[in-house]
């Protein structure tokens, strides 16, 4: 079967805050290749509306607590860390915020939004061409080990929270359905209806 012959699914609730309480209720547009017709459905419609025989092919993954808050020890400065792929034990890939004023050498000192200052730094090892930095975390065996307190699911922009806010139906609601095993950065989005 080709592209062409394909639908577009698109759920239209996209820009809600959280998915709804019950996410088959979301909303579901339809666009009809062949003819332009657009529809507006219900997630749980999505069954009817593929093709026989379809494939589906799911990530399971559960979002882990990627985003990290830190300072420049020296000056005190504040920093958001994404952590984006580990390479191995402490030494990741992460988006750094303002990245400017984090070259290769530099020092950051690692935040809890519970108990504030921690004993864990980070060095900026490298920096790729997108910008990102190669961090390399010290002060603790293992950093993934230490998400759970020290880092903040990484919600997209429009869900509105305060810095470091813990809200604990986020951490249900900002899940897959079907999340078993931990390790992405981000919620698949259409994955949340």
């Amino acid at each position: 079967m080709r592209t062409a012959d394909f639908d577009y699914f698109l759920p239209s609730s996209l820009i809600a805050q959280v998915p709804l309480a019950r996410r088959e209720d979301s909303r579901l547009l339809v666009l009809r290749r062949q003819t332009g017709e657009l529809q507006h459905r219900q997630f749980r419609d999505i069954i009817d509306l593929l093709p026989s025989p379809a494939v589906l092919v799911f990530n399971d993954s559960k979002v882990i607590r990627a985003r990290l808050r830190a300072q420049n020890p020296r000056t005190g400065g504040a920093f958001e860390i994404l952590l984006l792929e580990q390479n191995r034990t402490n030494d990741w890939w992460a988006m750094v915020r303002p990245g400017k004023r984090a070259p290769r050498g530099s020092t950051l000192a690692l935040r809890s939004p519970i108990t504030g200052a921690t004993e864990i730094t980070a060095t900026v090892l490298d920096i790729n061409v997108e910008g990102h930095r190669r961090l390399e975390f010290h002060g603790t065996p293992n950093l993934l080990d230490r998400l759970e307190d020290l880092g903040e699911l990484p919600l997209p922009p429009y869900i509105e929270r305060p810095t470091g806010a813990r809200n604990p139906e986020d951490d249900a609601r900002y899940q897959t359905v079907y999340a078993a095993r931990p390790g992405s950065v981000a919620a698949p989005t259409a994955g949340l209806h």
